[in-house]
């Protein structure tokens, strides 16, 4: 290691300092155990409700299998509401005394098709049968009530979901454009650039035009025969010494770490899905239409709805288009194969790197107050 420190004080000690450009919440119950879409168990032919949960009557009668009903009879009692005022709230879009999670757990409990269908073998007295029943005998009263949740939930959840979309582009867009602009941070590639000619001078590899950005991580794998001091410390006593200017390179890009909590295909599917629930909310106005009656309250409130939100979704796609477009060309300003390093993976690389070159220096600097030396 004292030759390759010797070698590179002496070359870059005739190098100038100025360094030009290079490319370089607590958990929800457990699901009832079937789900829509599913066939329903096989329930038990009609029997009364065995004694002994609090507040059941213990004489009604089950249509549903017994832990069918006991699973949604307590997500009523967690939901609190009665579905009689949950459907007025929703009919109105209204969301001031409903909150999305309650319709959530409503979705979860609702019943399915084979139940709708069980239902109607049913002649007896309704006012005899249990909780779950009932709860199911109303359900089965509105049009396409899972439908008419989903609805209600996106409408109530969709501005918050635009306005976490456009965030989390603009950290992506910011923290781009702060990568492609920091003038220290390509002062920082250049230095590592020339040391890796020098110690690779004889070779193919002594005169290479840069390096990928996977190398970075490789600069604590080459040691000295203390196995103490590496590359990496080196290189920040190197620039400690002669640009110090440049330590604090990491301040010029300040979206960094947040950029690199965020996935651009994930965005990608959060525009989808926007897009998707806005055409369900289409959707399910024409059919309410045909509904009439009590449900032209809820049309016109859909209609309001769609007015609003319609006009979003255009700028949305394009911002997300362009950000996208963005953060594809930083990839190629690495000179990175697009087809195999993503900017997930450039962002993630440079945080590693600043989070290693941090921890070099300060313990360049403890060596140092301590009398060590390379």
């Amino acid at each position: 290691m004292s030759e390759i420190v010797s070698t590179l004080e002496a070359a870059l000690r005739h190098q100038s300092p100025n360094v030009p450009p290079a490319p370089p919440s607590s958990p929800p119950p457990s699901p009832p155990p079937h789900s829509h879409g599913s066939h329903a168990p096989t329930p038990p032919s009609l029997s009364r409700v065995q004694p002994g949960y609090g507040g059941f009557n213990p004489e009604a009668i089950r249509l549903v299998h017994p832990d069918r009903a006991t699973n949604c009879e307590i997500m009523l009692r967690k939901i609190g509401v009665p579905l009689h005022d949950i459907i007025n709230a929703i009919l109105a879009l209204d969301s001031s005394g409903v909150i999305v999670d309650q319709v959530d757990d409503l979705i979860e409990i609702c019943p399915t098709k084979d139940e709708l269908e069980l239902l109607k073998s049913y002649t007896g007295n309704k006012k005899m049968l249990g909780e779950c029943e009932q709860f199911f005998f109303e359900c089965a009263k509105i049009p396409r009530i899972v439908q008419k949740l989903h609805v209600f939930a996106f409408t109530t959840t969709f501005s918050s979901r635009v306005n976490n979309v456009r965030e989390t582009l603009n950290i992506i867009k910011d923290a781009t454009k702060e990568i492609r602009e920091s003038t220290k941070l390509v002062a920082i590639m250049h230095t590592i650039h020339k040391m890796g000619n020098i110690l690779n001078a004889g070779t193919d590899q002594g005169s290479a035009e840069g390096f990928k950005l996977h190398s970075l991580e490789k600069l604590v794998d080459t040691r000295a025969t203390n196995q103490k001091i590496t590359l990496l410390h080196y290189l920040c006593k190197v620039v400690a010494e002669q640009t110090p200017e440049l330590l604090d390179f990491d301040k010029e890009l300040i979206h960094l770490h947040a950029a690199s909590m965020t996935h651009i295909t994930s965005l990608q599917l959060d525009v989808l899905a926007i897009r998707k629930s806005y055409m369900e909310v289409q959707h399910e106005l024409h059919a309410s239409e045909i509904d009439g009656g009590v449900y032209a309250q809820f049309c016109k409130a859909l209609k309001r709805f769609l007015d609003s939100a319609g006009p979003q979704l255009p700028p949305l796609t394009s911002f997300f288009n362009e950000v996208a477009e963005s953060a594809h060309s930083l990839v190629v300003y690495f000179a990175e194969d697009s087809n195999r390093c993503t900017w997930e993976q450039v962002v993630s690389y440079l945080v590693r790197f600043i989070a290693m070159f941090k921890k070099a220096h300060n313990q360049n600097k403890q060596w140092a107050e301590g009398g060590s030396s390379y």
